[in-house]
């Protein structure tokens, strides 16, 4: 198996017992694709933002998904100064859900 962002998807499907059909219907991917990052293929950013949206349910929890896959993928670097679960971004991210 390949990348951190593949053995995530792999743990992920395992944990929560998919199928790579199951997994594809979920994110909008085909099983092709799940299979391909899983062996290591590198995804373009929209398809991780797929992955995100299919294994998320909240605004919060999509910003620290997206945030972490973008950083295992090599699509960002880490930056300290600022974590999704700061209070003041939290209350951002509540102002956004509600409007």
């Amino acid at each position: 198996m390949g990348s951190g962002l593949g053995q995530w998807l792999n743990q992920r499907c395992k944990n929560e017992r998919l199928s790579l059909r199951q997994a594809a219907t979920r994110t909008g991917l085909s099983h092709s694709t799940i299979r391909d990052i899983i062996k290591g293929n590198h995804p373009s950013p929209e398809t991780i933002k797929k992955l995100v949206l299919g294994f998320t349910t909240s605004l919060s929890e999509r910003v620290d998904l997206e945030d972490y896959l973008m950083l295992l993928a090599g699509y960002r670097t880490e930056h300290p100064q600022i974590k999704p679960s700061d209070p003041m971004l939290k209350s951002c991210i509540s102002y956004w859900e509600n409007t």
